[in-house]
C-alpha cells in the first residue's frame, strides 16, 4: 500500500465545502506628500501653459475687420486679403498718378511759351549767321518777320535805310555766311517778355577772303510778347 504524497492536499471530507482562502485588501501607498497618479491621463497640449505672444498682421487685420462697430468682438469673416494687398494697391496709384503728373509735365514743356521763346530765339539766330548774296532778299525777309522794337529799327538801321543798299553791297562782295545753333537758353520769362542766350558757330567769306573764317558767338535775345507771337526786339553779341 503505497504512502500518500505530502505535497497533496488533504482531501476534504465528503459533504462539505471546500474552504476559499480570504482576498486581502490591495491598499495603495504614496510617498508623504505625492500626488496620486492618475491611471489613465489626458493628453498633454504642447502649447498649454505658455504665455501668448502679440498678434501677427494678419491676425490684427482680422481682429480689426471683424470688430463689430459697437465695440464688441465679433467672428472674423471666412476671407480676409493680407496687408500686403493693400500695400500693392497703395504703390499701384502712386506709380498712376506719378505716370499722369509726368505726362502732364513733358506736354505742357511742350506746348507752353517757353518752347515758343526757344524756337522763335533759335530762328532769329540761325537766321542771322545764314545768309547768302544769291539769296538776300529771302533772307532779309526771314530777319525781319521776327523782328519788333529796337532791334526792327537796329536792322533797318544796319541796312543803311535802304534793302537795296544793303543787297548791292553784299552782291558786289559775295559775301556768305553759314553757321548753327550750338545751344539755346531761356533765362528770365514772364507774361509779357523773355530773354534767352544763344551759342553759335558762323563762318563768313566773301570775294577777298575766299577762306571762311569761322567764329564762336554768344547772342543774348530780348522778346516780348505781341498780338502776333514772341518777337525779338533787342539782340546784343556777349563779349564783344
Amino acid at each position: 500500500m503505497s504512502e500518500p504524497d505530502p505535497r497533496q492536499e488533504p482531501e476534504a471530507p465528503a459533504g462539505s465545502e471546500p474552504e476559499i482562502a480570504p482576498v486581502p485588501d490591495v491598499v495603495e501607498t504614496h510617498p508623504a506628500g505625492a500626488e496620486p497618479v492618475d491611471p489613465d491621463p489626458a493628453p498633454i497640449d504642447p502649447g498649454a501653459g505658455e504665455p501668448a505672444g502679440p498678434p501677427t498682421p494678419e491676425e490684427q487685420v482680422v481682429a480689426e475687420d471683424a470688430a463689430d462697430p459697437s465695440g464688441a468682438p465679433v467672428s472674423a469673416p471666412p476671407s480676409v486679403r493680407p496687408p500686403h494687398w493693400r500695400r500693392v494697391r497703395t504703390l499701384t496709384a502712386l506709380t498712376l498718378v506719378l505716370a499722369l503728373t509726368t505726362a502732364l509735365f513733358a506736354y505742357l514743356w511742350q506746348s507752353g511759351p517757353e518752347v515758343e521763346v526757344r524756337e522763335v530765339s533759335t530762328r532769329v539766330a540761325r537766321n542771322l549767321v545764314n545768309f547768302d548774296y544769291r539769296t538776300i532778299d529771302a533772307d532779309v525777309r526771314a530777319i525781319r518777320a521776327d523782328a519788333t522794337g529796337a532791334f526792327l529799327q537796329q536792322f533797318e538801321e544796319a541796312l543803311a535805310g535802304s534793302v537795296t543798299l544793303f543787297r548791292d553791297a553784299i552782291v558786289e562782295a559775295e559775301g556768305r555766311s553759314t553757321g548753327s545753333v550750338e545751344w539755346t537758353t531761356v533765362g528770365t520769362l514772364s507774361d509779357e517778355r523773355a530773354m534767352a542766350v544763344v551759342q553759335v558757330t558762323q563762318s563768313v567769306s566773301n570775294r577777298q577772303t575766299p577762306d571762311p573764317v569761322t567764329e564762336p558767338r554768344t547772342m543774348r535775345l530780348s522778346l516780348v510778347r505781341t498780338a502776333s507771337g514772341w518777337k525779338v526786339d533787342d539782340i546784343s553779341i556777349l563779349g564783344v
